[in-house]
Protein backbone atom coordinates (compact mmCIF):
# COMPACT_ATOMS: atom_id res chain seq x y z
CA UNK A 1 0.00 0.00 0.00
CA UNK A 2 2.81 2.59 1.01
CA UNK A 3 4.71 1.59 -2.32
CA UNK A 4 1.16 2.30 -4.29
CA UNK A 5 1.08 5.55 -2.58
CA UNK A 6 4.82 6.40 -3.27
CA UNK A 7 3.94 5.28 -6.68
CA UNK A 8 1.19 7.73 -7.06
CA UNK A 9 3.05 10.36 -5.88
CA UNK A 10 5.73 9.63 -8.22
CA UNK A 11 3.30 10.07 -11.45
CA UNK A 12 1.91 13.32 -9.99
CA UNK A 13 5.16 14.95 -9.52
CA UNK A 14 5.57 13.59 -13.40
CA UNK A 15 2.71 15.16 -14.05
CA UNK A 16 3.40 18.71 -12.73
CA UNK A 17 6.49 18.98 -14.16
CA UNK A 18 5.53 17.98 -17.76
CA UNK A 19 2.64 20.33 -17.62
CA UNK A 20 5.56 22.48 -16.69
CA UNK A 21 7.46 21.89 -19.41
CA UNK A 22 4.29 21.94 -21.96
CA UNK A 23 2.70 25.73 -20.65
CA UNK A 24 6.41 27.38 -21.47
CA UNK A 25 7.21 25.74 -25.00
CA UNK A 26 3.67 24.51 -26.58
CA UNK A 27 1.07 27.04 -25.42
CA UNK A 28 0.69 29.58 -27.37
CA UNK A 29 2.44 32.98 -26.16
CA UNK A 30 -0.25 35.24 -25.17
CA UNK A 31 0.46 38.32 -23.37
CA UNK A 32 -2.73 40.59 -21.27
CA UNK A 33 -2.90 43.95 -20.81
CA UNK A 34 -3.15 45.16 -17.02
CA UNK A 35 -2.94 49.05 -17.22
CA UNK A 36 -0.11 50.42 -19.05
CA UNK A 37 1.71 46.84 -19.22
CA UNK A 38 1.55 43.41 -20.83
CA UNK A 39 2.13 40.50 -18.83
CA UNK A 40 2.04 36.69 -19.71
CA UNK A 41 -0.39 34.71 -17.70
CA UNK A 42 1.29 31.33 -18.51
CA UNK A 43 4.39 32.58 -16.70
CA UNK A 44 1.90 32.97 -13.56
CA UNK A 45 0.02 29.43 -13.85
CA UNK A 46 4.10 27.99 -14.88
CA UNK A 47 4.63 29.29 -10.86
CA UNK A 48 1.55 27.72 -9.10
CA UNK A 49 2.63 23.99 -10.46
CA UNK A 50 6.45 24.64 -9.42
CA UNK A 51 5.14 25.86 -5.94
CA UNK A 52 2.78 22.62 -6.20
CA UNK A 53 5.49 20.60 -6.98
CA UNK A 54 7.94 21.85 -4.26
CA UNK A 55 5.27 21.22 -1.86
CA UNK A 56 4.80 17.59 -2.98
CA UNK A 57 8.21 17.16 -2.69
CA UNK A 58 9.16 18.68 0.40
CA UNK A 59 11.29 20.79 -0.82
CA UNK A 60 14.45 22.24 1.75
CA UNK A 61 16.59 25.27 0.71
CA UNK A 62 19.82 24.10 0.74
CA UNK A 63 22.42 27.14 -0.64
CA UNK A 64 25.81 26.17 -2.02
CA UNK A 65 28.59 29.05 -2.93
CA UNK A 66 26.72 29.05 -6.37
CA UNK A 67 23.44 30.44 -4.74
CA UNK A 68 24.82 32.72 -2.67
CA UNK A 69 26.84 34.19 -5.12
CA UNK A 70 23.85 34.92 -7.78
CA UNK A 71 21.91 36.49 -4.67
CA UNK A 72 24.63 38.91 -3.99
CA UNK A 73 24.79 39.05 -7.71
CA UNK A 74 21.17 40.42 -7.91
CA UNK A 75 20.87 42.46 -4.59
CA UNK A 76 24.29 44.01 -6.01
CA UNK A 77 23.34 45.07 -9.72
CA UNK A 78 19.41 45.84 -8.47
CA UNK A 79 21.10 48.14 -5.74
CA UNK A 80 23.22 50.00 -8.26
CA UNK A 81 20.60 50.52 -10.90
CA UNK A 82 18.49 52.38 -8.62
CA UNK A 83 21.28 54.25 -7.09
CA UNK A 84 24.29 54.32 -9.28
CA UNK A 85 24.61 56.55 -12.56
CA UNK A 86 22.00 55.16 -14.73
CA UNK A 87 21.19 57.63 -17.15
CA UNK A 88 24.49 58.82 -17.30
CA UNK A 89 26.18 55.65 -18.49
CA UNK A 90 23.43 54.78 -20.38
CA UNK A 91 23.74 58.34 -22.69
CA UNK A 92 27.32 57.46 -23.27
CA UNK A 93 26.34 54.30 -24.99
CA UNK A 94 23.78 55.60 -27.10
CA UNK A 95 26.26 58.20 -28.15
CA UNK A 96 28.88 54.96 -28.88
CA UNK A 97 26.29 53.44 -31.71
CA UNK A 98 27.95 53.69 -34.51
CA UNK A 99 25.94 55.70 -37.09
CA UNK A 100 26.01 53.09 -39.97
CA UNK A 101 24.32 50.72 -37.52
CA UNK A 102 21.52 53.25 -37.19
CA UNK A 103 21.15 53.44 -40.98
CA UNK A 104 21.21 49.91 -41.60
CA UNK A 105 18.74 48.95 -38.66
CA UNK A 106 15.41 49.09 -40.50
CA UNK A 107 13.51 49.82 -37.29
CA UNK A 108 12.36 53.23 -36.12
CA UNK A 109 13.89 53.45 -32.32
CA UNK A 110 14.34 56.26 -30.09
CA UNK A 111 16.73 54.82 -28.06
CA UNK A 112 18.81 51.33 -28.84
CA UNK A 113 19.71 50.98 -24.63
CA UNK A 114 16.93 50.48 -22.66
CA UNK A 115 15.56 52.38 -19.63
CA UNK A 116 16.18 51.73 -15.80
CA UNK A 117 12.57 49.90 -15.53
CA UNK A 118 13.57 47.16 -18.46
CA UNK A 119 17.26 46.66 -16.60
CA UNK A 120 15.27 45.87 -13.70
CA UNK A 121 13.12 43.33 -15.02
CA UNK A 122 15.71 41.81 -17.02
CA UNK A 123 17.27 41.40 -13.72
CA UNK A 124 14.42 39.74 -11.90
CA UNK A 125 14.28 37.71 -15.36
CA UNK A 126 17.87 36.29 -14.90
CA UNK A 127 16.67 35.71 -11.25
CA UNK A 128 13.70 33.29 -13.03
CA UNK A 129 15.75 31.38 -15.20
CA UNK A 130 18.41 30.69 -12.36
CA UNK A 131 15.23 29.18 -10.14
CA UNK A 132 14.11 27.48 -13.12
CA UNK A 133 17.88 25.87 -13.18
CA UNK A 134 17.77 24.59 -10.09
CA UNK A 135 14.23 23.42 -10.71
CA UNK A 136 15.87 21.19 -13.56
CA UNK A 137 18.71 20.05 -11.01
CA UNK A 138 15.85 19.66 -8.40
CA UNK A 139 13.79 17.43 -10.15
CA UNK A 140 16.93 15.39 -11.68
CA UNK A 141 18.15 14.47 -8.22
CA UNK A 142 14.66 13.46 -6.91
CA UNK A 143 13.40 11.42 -9.73
CA UNK A 144 15.89 9.42 -12.07
CA UNK A 145 13.73 8.07 -14.17
CA UNK A 146 12.22 11.22 -15.04
CA UNK A 147 14.46 11.35 -18.38
CA UNK A 148 11.93 9.11 -19.78
CA UNK A 149 9.14 11.04 -19.27
CA UNK A 150 10.85 14.08 -20.34
CA UNK A 151 12.09 12.39 -23.79
CA UNK A 152 8.48 11.25 -24.68
CA UNK A 153 7.32 14.87 -23.86
CA UNK A 154 10.22 16.06 -26.39
CA UNK A 155 8.89 13.77 -29.28
CA UNK A 156 5.68 15.03 -28.64
CA UNK A 157 6.81 18.84 -29.00
CA UNK A 158 8.80 18.43 -32.14
CA UNK A 159 6.14 16.40 -33.80
CA UNK A 160 3.81 19.52 -32.19
CA UNK A 161 6.28 21.94 -33.65
CA UNK A 162 6.67 20.63 -37.28
CA UNK A 163 3.10 20.37 -38.09
CA UNK A 164 2.69 24.02 -36.61
CA UNK A 165 5.55 24.95 -38.98
CA UNK A 166 4.34 23.24 -41.81
CA UNK A 167 0.84 25.17 -41.82
CA UNK A 168 2.61 28.33 -40.73
CA UNK A 169 4.45 28.09 -44.53
CA UNK A 170 1.25 26.82 -46.20
CA UNK A 171 -0.96 29.38 -45.17
CA UNK A 172 1.27 32.17 -44.23
CA UNK A 173 1.90 35.11 -46.39
CA UNK A 174 4.27 34.43 -49.31
CA UNK A 175 7.99 34.36 -47.75
CA UNK A 176 7.09 33.45 -44.23
CA UNK A 177 9.35 31.55 -42.24
CA UNK A 178 8.35 29.39 -39.80
CA UNK A 179 8.09 30.23 -36.51
CA UNK A 180 6.20 27.33 -34.79
CA UNK A 181 4.59 27.96 -30.83
CA UNK A 182 8.30 29.72 -29.97
CA UNK A 183 7.36 33.60 -31.56
CA UNK A 184 10.40 33.38 -34.58
CA UNK A 185 12.31 31.34 -36.67
CA UNK A 186 15.83 31.71 -34.72
CA UNK A 187 14.03 29.84 -31.38
CA UNK A 188 12.82 27.29 -33.45
CA UNK A 189 15.89 26.01 -34.61
CA UNK A 190 17.38 26.46 -31.38
CA UNK A 191 14.41 24.80 -29.80
CA UNK A 192 14.63 21.65 -32.44
CA UNK A 193 18.72 21.11 -32.37
CA UNK A 194 17.98 21.31 -28.33
CA UNK A 195 15.46 18.41 -28.79
CA UNK A 196 17.58 16.93 -30.99
CA UNK A 197 21.03 16.27 -29.20
CA UNK A 198 18.58 15.22 -25.67
CA UNK A 199 16.80 12.58 -27.57
CA UNK A 200 19.57 11.23 -29.70
CA UNK A 201 21.93 10.71 -26.59
CA UNK A 202 19.35 9.15 -24.11
CA UNK A 203 17.20 7.66 -26.02
CA UNK A 204 18.32 4.35 -26.76
CA UNK A 205 15.94 3.37 -29.63
CA UNK A 206 16.86 3.53 -33.30
CA UNK A 207 13.32 4.79 -34.75
CA UNK A 208 12.82 7.46 -31.76
CA UNK A 209 16.12 8.82 -32.68
CA UNK A 210 15.31 8.84 -36.68
CA UNK A 211 11.90 9.75 -36.04
CA UNK A 212 13.40 12.96 -34.22
CA UNK A 213 16.51 13.59 -36.36
CA UNK A 214 13.74 13.66 -39.38
CA UNK A 215 11.31 15.94 -37.56
CA UNK A 216 14.31 18.32 -36.15
CA UNK A 217 15.27 18.73 -39.77
CA UNK A 218 11.88 19.22 -41.06
CA UNK A 219 11.61 22.43 -38.57
CA UNK A 220 14.50 23.55 -39.10
CA UNK A 221 14.34 23.63 -43.21
CA UNK A 222 10.71 25.69 -42.64
CA UNK A 223 12.29 28.25 -40.24
CA UNK A 224 14.87 28.53 -42.90
CA UNK A 225 17.57 29.18 -40.17
CA UNK A 226 20.91 29.20 -41.96
CA UNK A 227 23.05 29.06 -38.97
CA UNK A 228 21.05 26.33 -36.94
CA UNK A 229 21.59 24.18 -40.06
CA UNK A 230 25.44 24.15 -40.09
CA UNK A 231 24.98 23.69 -35.81
CA UNK A 232 22.43 20.41 -36.70
CA UNK A 233 25.04 18.98 -39.24
CA UNK A 234 28.22 20.14 -36.46
CA UNK A 235 26.20 18.56 -33.40
CA UNK A 236 25.05 15.41 -35.22
CA UNK A 237 28.90 14.53 -35.83
CA UNK A 238 29.64 14.94 -31.95
CA UNK A 239 27.26 12.92 -30.83
CA UNK A 240 28.95 9.61 -33.28
CA UNK A 241 32.49 11.31 -32.72
CA UNK A 242 34.95 10.13 -30.34
CA UNK A 243 35.23 11.89 -27.01
CA UNK A 244 38.25 13.36 -27.44
CA UNK A 245 37.29 15.21 -31.08
CA UNK A 246 34.05 16.51 -28.88
CA UNK A 247 36.96 18.04 -26.51
CA UNK A 248 38.51 19.65 -29.45
CA UNK A 249 35.29 21.05 -30.60
CA UNK A 250 33.73 22.52 -27.41
CA UNK A 251 37.26 24.21 -26.80
CA UNK A 252 37.31 25.53 -29.92
CA UNK A 253 33.57 26.67 -30.27
CA UNK A 254 34.26 28.85 -26.73
CA UNK A 255 37.14 30.46 -28.66
CA UNK A 256 35.86 31.10 -31.56
CA UNK A 257 33.16 32.53 -29.83
CA UNK A 258 34.97 34.88 -27.49
CA UNK A 259 37.53 35.82 -30.68
CA UNK A 260 34.98 36.87 -33.05
CA UNK A 261 32.60 38.69 -30.68
CA UNK A 262 34.94 40.61 -28.62
CA UNK A 263 38.10 40.49 -30.45
CA UNK A 264 37.50 40.76 -34.11
CA UNK A 265 34.38 43.17 -33.66
CA UNK A 266 36.85 46.07 -33.64
CA UNK A 267 38.14 44.82 -36.41
CA UNK A 268 35.40 45.24 -39.34
CA UNK A 269 37.56 45.95 -42.37
CA UNK A 270 38.17 42.16 -42.14
CA UNK A 271 36.07 42.08 -44.94
CA UNK A 272 36.91 38.65 -45.43
CA UNK A 273 35.94 37.29 -42.22
CA UNK A 274 32.69 38.60 -42.68
CA UNK A 275 32.29 36.68 -46.23
CA UNK A 276 33.93 33.52 -44.51
CA UNK A 277 30.71 33.95 -41.18
CA UNK A 278 28.50 34.73 -43.99
CA UNK A 279 27.91 31.02 -45.09
CA UNK A 280 26.27 30.80 -41.63
CA UNK A 281 24.35 33.75 -41.64
CA UNK A 282 23.88 36.54 -43.30
CA UNK A 283 26.51 38.86 -44.66
CA UNK A 284 24.32 41.93 -44.27
CA UNK A 285 23.31 41.29 -40.48
CA UNK A 286 26.94 40.24 -39.51
CA UNK A 287 28.13 43.90 -40.54
CA UNK A 288 25.48 45.26 -38.15
CA UNK A 289 26.37 42.89 -35.31
CA UNK A 290 29.98 44.17 -36.04
CA UNK A 291 29.51 47.13 -35.75
CA UNK A 292 27.09 46.80 -33.05
CA UNK A 293 29.96 44.98 -30.74
CA UNK A 294 32.51 47.18 -31.66
CA UNK A 295 30.39 49.62 -29.92
CA UNK A 296 30.35 47.01 -26.95
CA UNK A 297 34.22 46.30 -26.66
CA UNK A 298 34.67 50.12 -26.17
CA UNK A 299 32.29 50.25 -23.62
CA UNK A 300 33.15 47.51 -22.01
CA UNK A 301 36.89 48.04 -22.24
CA UNK A 302 36.11 51.03 -19.98
CA UNK A 303 34.31 49.47 -17.55
CA UNK A 304 35.73 46.22 -16.97
CA UNK A 305 34.82 44.71 -13.86
CA UNK A 306 30.53 45.89 -13.23
CA UNK A 307 29.97 46.51 -17.20
CA UNK A 308 27.50 49.33 -17.65
CA UNK A 309 26.33 48.85 -14.25
CA UNK A 310 23.07 47.02 -15.45
CA UNK A 311 22.20 49.00 -17.95
CA UNK A 312 21.17 46.72 -20.90
CA UNK A 313 21.09 47.16 -25.00
CA UNK A 314 17.66 46.05 -26.69
CA UNK A 315 19.42 43.20 -28.39
CA UNK A 316 23.45 41.44 -28.43
CA UNK A 317 22.91 38.69 -30.44
CA UNK A 318 25.82 36.80 -28.81
CA UNK A 319 25.88 35.13 -25.46
CA UNK A 320 28.77 36.10 -23.89
CA UNK A 321 28.14 40.05 -24.61
CA UNK A 322 24.54 39.56 -22.87
CA UNK A 323 26.39 38.67 -20.02
CA UNK A 324 29.62 40.81 -20.29
CA UNK A 325 27.79 44.35 -21.03
CA UNK A 326 25.62 44.87 -18.72
CA UNK A 327 27.51 42.93 -15.95
CA UNK A 328 30.97 42.65 -16.71
CA UNK A 329 33.35 40.64 -14.99
CA UNK A 330 30.66 39.41 -12.72
CA UNK A 331 28.37 38.90 -15.44
CA UNK A 332 31.05 36.46 -16.97
CA UNK A 333 32.01 34.70 -13.56
CA UNK A 334 28.42 34.27 -13.37
CA UNK A 335 27.87 32.26 -16.50
CA UNK A 336 31.26 30.40 -16.44
CA UNK A 337 30.32 29.00 -12.63
CA UNK A 338 27.01 27.81 -14.52
CA UNK A 339 29.16 26.34 -17.67
CA UNK A 340 31.50 24.83 -14.88
CA UNK A 341 29.00 23.10 -12.92
CA UNK A 342 27.53 21.37 -16.33
CA UNK A 343 31.24 20.61 -17.64
CA UNK A 344 32.21 19.41 -14.39
CA UNK A 345 30.17 16.25 -14.51
CA UNK A 346 32.77 14.64 -17.65
CA UNK A 347 29.78 13.43 -19.59
CA UNK A 348 30.20 13.44 -23.48
CA UNK A 349 26.67 15.03 -23.09
CA UNK A 350 27.68 18.07 -21.11
CA UNK A 351 30.15 18.62 -23.51
CA UNK A 352 28.06 18.84 -26.66
CA UNK A 353 25.51 20.92 -24.49
CA UNK A 354 28.61 23.49 -24.23
CA UNK A 355 29.06 23.09 -27.98
CA UNK A 356 25.66 23.90 -28.30
CA UNK A 357 25.40 26.87 -26.46
CA UNK A 358 28.38 28.56 -28.04
CA UNK A 359 27.82 27.94 -31.62
CA UNK A 360 23.91 28.45 -31.91
CA UNK A 361 25.20 31.77 -29.29
CA UNK A 362 27.55 33.12 -31.33
CA UNK A 363 24.69 35.23 -33.60
CA UNK A 364 21.87 34.36 -31.69
CA UNK A 365 21.05 34.77 -27.62
CA UNK A 366 17.32 34.27 -27.84
CA UNK A 367 17.92 30.75 -26.27
CA UNK A 368 18.43 32.07 -23.52
CA UNK A 369 15.11 34.41 -23.18
CA UNK A 370 11.61 34.47 -23.08
CA UNK A 371 9.35 30.99 -22.89
CA UNK A 372 12.01 29.11 -24.88
CA UNK A 373 14.42 30.62 -21.85
CA UNK A 374 12.76 28.88 -19.16
CA UNK A 375 13.00 25.54 -20.97
CA UNK A 376 16.79 25.92 -22.04
CA UNK A 377 16.90 26.35 -18.37
CA UNK A 378 15.33 23.94 -16.79
CA UNK A 379 17.20 21.81 -18.97
CA UNK A 380 20.47 23.17 -18.15
CA UNK A 381 19.89 22.35 -14.85
CA UNK A 382 18.45 18.94 -15.28
CA UNK A 383 21.70 18.21 -17.62
CA UNK A 384 24.03 19.58 -15.22
CA UNK A 385 23.32 17.45 -12.34
CA UNK A 386 23.10 13.91 -14.89
CA UNK A 387 25.63 11.18 -14.98
CA UNK A 388 26.15 7.73 -16.87
CA UNK A 389 23.56 6.22 -14.96
CA UNK A 390 20.65 7.69 -17.80
CA UNK A 391 22.64 5.65 -20.43
CA UNK A 392 22.47 2.54 -18.55
CA UNK A 393 18.87 1.52 -17.96
CA UNK A 394 16.04 0.90 -19.95
CA UNK A 395 15.18 1.78 -23.36
CA UNK A 396 12.62 4.73 -24.04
Amino acid sequence: MHYDNDKRSSRFIQCIVLLVCFLVICFPNLKVGIVVDTINPIIYLTWCMLFLYMIKVRFTLNLDVLDVFFICFFLFYSVYILLGPYDEVRAVAESLLPKQWLDMYSHNIEYFYNTKKNAIFQLVNLLVYYLFYKFGMLVAKQDKAMIYSILNFLLFTIIFQFILSFFQVLYGESGIRAYGSVGNAQNLGALSILIMITCLFFSKIKSFKLLVLGLTFGCIILSGTRSSLVVYALLLLLIYMPFKFTLIIFWISLVLNFFIAILISPLLDSTGIIEFIGVYTSSYTLVMRFLMWGSFFELFNNNFLIGLGGVIPRFSENVIWYFALPYGFFGILAYSSLLYRLLNRGSKFNYIFGVYIFTQGLTFYGFLVGNLGLFFWFLFGFISVSNDEYFTHKKV
